[in-house]
């Protein structure tokens, strides 16, 4: 189906020959080869009118390839002095070009992205694991791979599902930034294959009227099937760890002493009772309090940042940095889309939970995740807002109609929420009110759809003036963080004058 589409190259399977030469590299860890190999065969004659079929390398590749972009043999466990290898960087570019030459149905990332079945894991002794633990196992002898980064120390092996990634990932970008860097090219490539593959399932659904193309998508298959909510929470929470709490707690490291800075013996590389090389090679600890450090204290990396509840971390680095933050809303917005599309739970179900997460976000964080400065699709945003709004506006605003959509339109922006302040008199909760509105009209104008009038302006001073007069505050509120949601309140109201006045100056023109 996705190689018959202009949008990618026409494909056929490796031969025989070149997957043996490929396999045997691989197995033999010159991945630096290996990868070159399979560039070429993926992308041929690039350059010319008409470049040849892409060769298709078997899924079990595709596999060991993604586990080589973040495992920490590879990338933050080296020996001192010894330059970090070029396999996992180059693995990340070579899957990202198969996405964009041919595509992720054709590359077949749903059968190289297999996870063990974790009740399988947990029945097997650590020799069956090593010697069968992954589904690249029971492919034919031309495609499996044998060795340890292939099998017991494959991602997919190691991790209980894609969600225990991400949330690990995430927390990485906040409390282990050596880790990080690695596990933000995983989230990347994992992100751009589960949003293409979504997407080409969804033209080929308009295109045929079949839902089922979108019913087999990787990301749909890939949510829990638990029943009830703790499916959809336990993916909400992966999406949202920041390494504090009990997120701290229900993300752990995807691999034995991950965070270790010393390189474990090759033969048990990262796996559980794993006894790390004690060499010249690595620093020695020459310190009093590192002297008297038990081994298992001795695995935790130097780089880690101070307390992230520290005054000095902007806003975006309590989510790992703006990097982090984008990934985390693709995620979510990818979510969202597989809901409206009846894929997973109920849209508004899960707009209920995202609700109910922001809104105890403190004003920064809030702003952040109502924000439209970042790229997600704009019913979402829209939808989302609306419903946070519509949950903390006065209970003085008109209440919505009968039979009314979820669709913004400037009547409902004019009359429901502009001139309205929160339903309490708590600061925070009227900054958030005024972030909303912001979020809306920029909606709006990007749209083309909103333009200055002087009911437009009237409405907006009426709201700032309410909200002004509402948030007389809360005496049980720490006086620094009522502070801080004034300060984000007034900044609010500016945002939204300033606003205004564009959109004056543009009529005026």
């Amino acid at each position: 189906m996705d190689g018959h589409s202009p949008k990618y190259r026409t494909t056929k399977p490796v031969p025989y020959n070149l997957n043996e030469r490929i396999r045997g590299a691989l197995e033999e860890s010159l991945y630096a080869q290996a990868i070159e190999c399979l560039g070429g065969a993926i992308s041929p004659g690039v350059s010319t009118p008409s470049p040849p079929a892409a060769l298709i390398p078997p899924h079990t590749h595709i596999r060991l390839i993604t586990t080589l972009i973040s495992h920490p043999y590879l990338t933050s466990q080296l020996p001192k002095n010894e330059p970090t290898p070029t396999a996992p960087i180059d693995a990340f570019l070579l899957l990202r070009r198969a996405l964009k030459l041919i595509g992720p149905l054709n590359t077949d990332f749903a059968a190289a992205w297999v996870f063990e079945d974790t009740r399988v894991r947990g029945r097997r002794t650590k020799k069956e694991r090593d010697r069968d633990n992954s589904p690249a196992a029971n492919t034919t002898t031309d495609d499996h791979l044998a060795g340890e980064l292939a099998e017991g120390e494959s991602l997919f092996a190691v991790a209980e599902d894609v969600w225990a990634i991400v949330g690990w990932g995430f927390t990485c970008s906040v409390l282990h930034p050596t880790r990080w860097k690695w596990w933000k090219l995983q989230l990347e490539i994992l992100l751009d294959v589960l949003e293409a593959d979504w997407e080409d399932r969804q033209a080929t659904c308009e295109q045929t009227c079949n839902s089922d193309a979108l019913k087999n998508a990787l990301v749909v298959k890939m949510l829990p099937d638990t029943k009830g909510s703790a499916g959809y929470k336990k993916v909400i929470r992966a999406i949202l760890a920041n390494g504090t709490g009990s997120n701290l707690d229900r993300c752990n490291p995807i691999y034995k002493d991950e965070l270790s800075t010393k390189r474990p013996k090759k033969n048990n590389m990262g796996s559980l009772n794993s006894s790390f090389i004690d060499d010249d090679q690595n620093e020695p600890e020459t310190t009093p309090s590192a002297t008297s450090k038990s081994p298992s204290e001795d695995i935790e990396m130097a780089d880690d940042p101070p307390d992230i509840e520290d005054d000095d971390i902007g806003v975006a680095c309590e989510w790992g940095g703006m990097e982090a933050f984008i990934l985390r809303q693709r995620f979510l917005s990818l979510l969202s889309s597989v809901s409206y599309r009846r894929c997973y739970i109920d849209i508004d179900d899960l707009y209920r939970e995202y609700k109910d997460i922001i809104l105890r976000f403190p004003p920064s964080s809030f702003m952040l995740f109502t924000s439209t400065f970042i790229s997600t699709q704009p019913n979402y945003r829209a939808a989302l807002n609306q419903l946070i709004l519509d949950t903390i506006i006065s209970s003085k605003a008109p209440m919505p109609k009968r039979n009314e959509t979820d669709d913004l339109t400037i009547e409902k922006l004019m009359n429901r929420y502009l001139p309205w302040p929160a339903n309490t008199t708590s600061v925070s909760d009227n900054a958030k009110v005024a972030m909303l509105l912001e979020s809306l009209i920029r909606l709006l104008v990007t749209e083309a759809e909103l333009v200055w009038s002087a009911e437009l302006e009237l409405a907006v001073e009426k709201g700032i003036e309410e909200r002004r007069k509402k948030a007389t505050g809360d005496r049980r509120i720490n006086k620094e963080k009522e502070k801080e949601a004034r300060f984000a309140l007034e900044d609010a109201e500016g945002r939204l004058r300033a606003m205004i006045a564009f959109l004056k100056k543009r009529a005026d023109k």
